[in-house]
């Protein structure tokens, strides 16, 4: 889509295509929340064709608005892209690992085992509650509790140093001129500050 098609140009939106990478959106959306990561799934053309749906997309929407609204410049850019990378590539071994559970338990080698309840969806990716099972369960266990922890710990980090719009940081005053009276120079809350919108 054009940026002038956009609603605003100013803010331009990007479309990650996470087909390629094996996955599916809804899977790399639910593994950025657990990271304090805020982004959304979103269909691709051609999703249809390969057994996607609106619940299920190819793909997620990134977004600069959010981020360069908190005062993120170029340099924080690329550690919100290495935290992005970070995140489909523990998405994508989850979702490899599932799969390969998926099938044992199909064979009945995984019958029993903690990593054999990974289902499979119509379009051959994990079920999203199978998903999230691996993703909580500990290393030990074939899971990836520690890789989502150290990332959200890095995501929190990063965001944690931006304040929300019209929010200060630590709830101190408001820059000047945005406070009133009536709530002695502090505005509500406007979100968790150490989640990063993207």
């Amino acid at each position: 889509m054009p940026l002038s098609t956009l609603p605003c140009p100013c803010l331009p939106q990007v479309l990650w295509d996470v087909r390629p990478l094996g996955l599916t959106g809804d899977l790399l959306q639910s593994l950025l929340d657990a990271a304090a990561v805020t982004v959304n799934k979103n269909s691709l053309a051609g999703d249809g064709a390969l057994g996607l749906s609106a619940a299920r997309p190819g793909g997620v929407r990134l977004g600069a608005g959010a981020l360069t609204a908190r005062g993120l410049t170029e340099r924080h850019f690329d550690a919100v892209a290495d935290l992005l990378h970070r995140a489909a590539s523990i998405a994508s071994a989850c979702h490899s690992e599932c799969s390969r559970a998926a099938g044992r338990a199909t064979t009945g080698s995984g019958a029993g085992s903690g990593s054999g309840s990974c289902g499979s969806a119509a379009s051959g990716a994990p079920t999203l509650r199978a998903f999230l099972g691996l993703l909580g369960a500990a290393e030990e266990a074939g899971g990836f509790r520690g890789a989502v922890a150290a990332l959200r710990a890095d995501a929190e980090a990063l965001a944690g140093a931006f304040p929300m719009p019209g929010q200060p940081l630590e709830g101190g005053p408001c820059p000047e001129g945005l406070g009133s009276e009536k709530q002695e120079g502090r505005l509500p809350s406007m979100g968790h500050q150490s989640t990063l919108m993207v």
